[in-house]
């Protein structure tokens, strides 16, 4: 795929991420954004500035993934996971098993629980056809409150609240402390036990062994996707790799020829 020549769109698109990412703007962008004494004078001037800052940072993170494709790190096309545990959505007798690699502060990710996952579990989990199992991948590097958010969503597993938590956090455009709190806040949790479990780092073992995991099969970027049969009393899977936030017809295509594959 990135071997073959670019056409004239796709070479526009790339050299406006890594000009835009390169954090210098040119005079006429400059001019768009207002300066500090401007941003004084109203909260709409500092909302203009606050969006810029965030399509910059949106579009640094394209620039790492594509820097990433053209190097050739990319997760191979097929995988083997010897072992997987994890918080899981579906049936545990579903013939084909989906493990997904995220990182909760990834545009990327946010994107695709908007969108695509909607639809698969709709269509496919809650019908039996697949068992779900999410693996924490944060980027830390990028995403400051990457692990924070992992370890909250794990902390609202204690509670049994993991999932309640997890998509309450993924559709969160601006993680903090303060965001990922109020998220806990109104999930009912008992929030006591959630700061101290958040304080503890109780779960951070949890978290690491599924980094580990990504390591292991070449995961360099999220979302990043497993899905095989489902191979009954192994734990494991082998399966095809699909990475980022895909249309939902590309998921289905994959799953609708594992469930062909008796």
């Amino acid at each position: 795929m990135f071997g073959a020549k670019p056409n004239s769109v796709c070479a526009a698109i790339v050299s406006a991420v890594f000009a835009a990412s390169s954090g210098s703007l040119r005079a006429s962008d400059k001019q768009q954004i207002p300066t500090p004494a401007a941003q004084e004078q109203t909260a709409g001037s500092i909302q203009t500035a606050d969006r810029s800052d965030e399509i910059l940072k949106e579009l640094r993170e394209l620039r790492l993934l594509i820097e990433s494709q053209i190097s050739g790190n990319r997760a191979p096309a097929k995988a083997r996971l010897e072992q997987v545990d994890g918080q899981a959505l579906g049936s545990a007798g579903a013939p084909v098993t989906m493990v997904e690699f995220s990182d909760l502060e990834c545009p990327f990710c946010r994107q695709y629980y908007m969108t695509s996952f909607q639809e698969i579990r709709k269509e496919y989990i809650e019908t039996g056809k697949v068992r779900y199992i999410v693996q924490d991948f944060p980027l830390e590097t990028i995403h400051a409150n990457a692990i924070p958010a992992a370890k909250a969503a794990q902390c609202g597993g204690q509670q049994d609240k993991f999932w309640e938590v997890r998509l309450g956090l993924s559709a969160v455009r601006a993680l903090n402390e303060a965001s990922i709190r109020d998220v806990a806040k109104r999930q009912s949790l008992d929030m006591r036990r959630f700061n101290e479990c958040m304080a503890a780092n109780s779960v951070e073992s949890v978290i690491n062994k599924h980094k580990e995991r990504a390591t292991v099969i070449g995961v360099t970027g999220t979302p990043t996707f497993v899905i095989g049969r489902t191979a009954a009393g192994q734990g494991g899977v082998d399966g095809v790799v699909l990475v980022g936030a895909l249309k939902y017809s590309r998921f289905k295509a994959t799953i609708d020829d594992l469930l062909k594959d008796k």
